[in-house]
């Protein structure tokens, strides 16, 4: 599963939550459940992602400045 948590560090403290959330009724389903994340090259967003999804209950891979090619690669792991 992939997930855009945003380029602003307002957008992604208010959306990782919800991320949280949801990966966790997904997990429910889905047990073996990994996900992606694509970020900004920005340090302070890798940071939020980073101190946010450690206390997640999954594995989580982020892709620093990934560029559109591996973003649309990361949409399609589970497809």
């Amino acid at each position: 599963m992939s997930l855009l948590p945003g380029s602003r560090l307002q957008e992604v403290r208010r959306m990782m939550p919800i991320y949280k959330e949801a990966v966790e009724i997904l997990q429910e389903d889905k047990p073996d459940l990994t996900v992606i994340i694509p970020t900004t090259f920005s340090s302070d967003i890798i940071k939020a992602v980073e101190s946010n999804t450690s206390k997640w209950n999954v594995p989580v891979v982020l892709l620093p400045g990934a560029s559109l090619k591996e973003k649309y690669e990361a949409f399609n792991v589970y497809n």
